[in-house]
């Protein structure tokens, strides 16, 4: 909650007008865990809130307002800025409601608005101006105005393509059908596999390059997981000068990216910014282990000395190590490169003598997370899980377990609240997979915080104009730090209390 406070002689009154008008709005959702974002707040919008819920919440706001309801003559008198007079509730957990908001409120980026107008006014011209641009990027509702900046600086919405995940972000319908009415390009993966995926990557590719040869327009890559990169070097290297560059957001796809012999444009690697280390990975991390705790509850699973291995020890696994450490859970480390080990070993925090030389004994936990952005349980690992073993995925990607070979070894599969259970054949073993093996942050919550995506959208901003509009040489490199310095003094401008 930022801003200033309302007078106390209205808060309660103004509060439990507040919780009832939010309470409804996440019943209209149908979604029960998230992040539910651009609340109207009171004082004409002088407080702004910014909501994590999960099913509790809604339990508790239920009960909240069955206990308490506001006398029809104080509601008369009570103003609430954005509000309306709560109505009587008659609204039950089981009941559903059919109605959905048909367009998303406006979030406001103050990082991304500054970057964009400077480059506007700088630049003297449209930065995006005849150029074709991919986004392979989350559908959340941030996503809207970070494309709007693109638009405002001279990239048609008709010259957009999009690439979506099939993953159950909370606002999917919304930000995909904002997307399609201003004219731009979805395409949509038929299946959840990773060659589902690909195969509707080279599609879109086609389809962009067809564009570009009809308009004489050249493309740009704007991507989180390095898909196009690669396709432009390897099937479609006859057409990489119609390719400004690209911008990458992931680790993952910085690998891919790096894999490449020789490059054939300029890419620009955000994953590698100072800024997302120190502001995102931390976040992200926090995100994975509320979800991991809140998932353990619900289930009366016990926290305190809960055995959870950690498959990868980078930027999130790290973070995320320690964060579940300080719930008190045993935490194991294994990642398959040795310094990586030897780093988690020198952490010297209450995890330090849990460092695994090798991935074995995988019967011993009762969590296993993926955090390596790779596959990083395969086939001959599935067999040695013990019964009721959770897997989490905390990766930006459906991958960090081989789901097809669980899919062979199960004898029947079924959904069951969070996850799906996977009856492994000649054994009376269950193995449940949350969120269908998802990143668990995004159908759990919904994502990262306003302040974090801010910055992220603004490097890539930036990124994409400097890949567009200077003569940048071929290869990979990364963020200057005068960029990430500007962006991280209006970071402190904007977020720091």
């Amino acid at each position: 909650k930022t801003g200033i406070f309302t007078p106390p002689d209205l808060i309660h009154f103004q509060i439990t007008t507040d919780i009832h008008r939010v309470y409804t709005k996440l019943m209209e959702s149908h979604i029960t865990q998230g992040k539910y974002k651009g609340l109207s707040g009171i004082r004409n919008g002088v407080i702004t809130y910014e909501l994590y819920y999960t099913e509790r919440t809604i339990e508790a706001l239920t009960e909240f307002l069955l206990q308490y309801q506001l006398p029809n003559d104080v509601l008369d008198e009570l103003t609430v800025a954005g509000s309306e007079k709560p109505k009587p509730l008659t609204v039950s957990l089981s009941e559903e409601v059919s109605e959905k908001p048909e367009v998303l409120e406006e979030t406001n980026l103050p990082i991304l608005d500054e970057i964009a107008y400077s480059l506007k006014t700088n630049k003297k011209r449209a930065v995006f101006e005849n150029t074709i641009i991919i986004f392979v990027l989350h559908l959340l509702r941030d996503l809207v105005p970070f494309v709007e900046k693109f638009n405002d600086l001279g990239c048609l919405y008709e010259d957009m393509f999009f690439l979506t995940k099939t993953y159950a972000y909370p606002e999917r319908e919304i930000v995909e059908r904002q997307l399609r009415d201003k004219g731009s390009k979805i395409k949509i993966p038929k299946g959840t596999k990773q060659s589902d995926f690909f195969e509707t990557a080279k599609c879109l590719l086609s389809e962009a390059i067809d564009q570009s040869k009809k308009t004489g327009k050249r493309v740009l890559i704007i991507e989180d997981g390095g898909y196009f990169v690669p396709f432009f070097h390897n099937e479609f290297s006859v057409e990489s000068s119609r390719c400004y560059g690209a911008v990458e957001q992931t680790t993952k796809g910085f690998r891919r990216d790096l894999a490449i012999e020789e490059h054939c444009f300029p890419i620009i690697s955000i994953a590698n910014s100072q800024l997302k280390l120190y502001l995102e990975a931390p976040e992200v991390a926090e995100t994975l282990q509320e979800n991991i705790v809140y998932v353990c509850k619900k289930m009366d699973k016990q926290i305190h000395k809960c055995k959870v291995l950690i498959l990868g020890y980078g930027n999130i696994g790290e973070k995320l190590a320690e964060a579940l450490g300080h719930k008190g859970m045993m935490v194991y480390i294994y990642d398959s490169d040795p310094m990586k080990r030897m780093k988690a070993e020198c952490a010297r925090r209450n995890y330090s003598d849990k460092v695994l030389e090798k991935k074995a004994n995988l019967d011993a936990y009762e969590i296993i997370v993926g955090t390596s952005g790779e596959t990083s349980l395969v086939r001959e690992d599935l067999w040695s899980l013990r019964h009721g073993v959770i897997l989490a995925s905390g990766s930006s990607e459906r991958i960090e377990f081989d789901l097809e070979a669980l899919d062979d070894l199960a004898r029947d599969t079924k959904r069951e609240g969070f996850f799906t259970l996977y009856h492994i054949k000649k054994e009376d073993k269950i193995v449940k997979l949350l969120c269908d093996g998802e990143p668990i942050n995004f159908p759990l919550s919904g994502g990262i915080s306003k302040p974090i995506i801010d910055v992220v959208y603004a490097e890539m901003l930036w990124a994409a104009a400097m890949i567009r509009d200077e003569s940048l040489n071929s290869g990979i490199m990364t963020v200057p730090p005068k960029m990430e310095e500007e962006i991280y003094r209006l970071y402190k401008k904007y977020y720091a209390f």
